[in-house]
């Protein structure tokens, strides 16, 4: 019980500025997000290193083009399931899917490698998410970020 507490009390903070990135998005706007390592060492110290396995669970090739006198453009969609081990929590899991495009790759095998880990680092950081706050869920918080662009 005090185990999950702890874990549950740590998964509803929220993270502070310097883990929160920032990137050009639609119309001029800026897009918040955590970068897939960050998560990574958080997971590790919320749920331990091996409290936690990341499994791939699918991988879609949605389309593989050849254009521009020999170049690859790609798009893939992976299916991740993240499950969590340890006192409170085994077995728990969250999947979903993730996507990733390389666009003018000047191999196949170049297009494919790029795409499939965009896709996948796409889909543990959309799985972690939906542990709680901590694991990236608060950067969909329209009040967080506005918090977090006045510091």
């Amino acid at each position: 019980e005090n185990s999950r507490r702890s874990v549950a009390e740590q998964l509803e903070r929220q993270l502070g500025p310097e883990f929160i990135s920032k990137r050009p998005g639609q119309g001029g706007r800026k897009l918040s997000y955590v970068e897939g390592c960050q998560l990574i060492r958080i997971a590790n110290k919320v749920f331990g290193y091996d409290g936690w396995n990341t499994s791939v669970r699918d991988v879609t090739v949605d389309f593989l083009d050849n254009v521009n006198g020999g170049l690859w453009n790609i798009g893939v969609t992976v299916k991740v399931r993240i499950t969590l081990r340890g006192e409170g929590v085994d077995g728990a899991y969250r999947e979903d899917l993730g996507y990733g495009v390389m666009d003018n790759a000047r191999t196949k095998a170049q297009a494919l490698e790029k795409a499939k880990k965009e896709a996948t680092t796409d889909a543990i950081k959309r799985c972690f998410r939906q542990f709680g706050d901590v694991l990236g869920n608060c950067v969909y918080d329209k009040g967080y970020l506005e918090k977090i662009d006045r510091v």
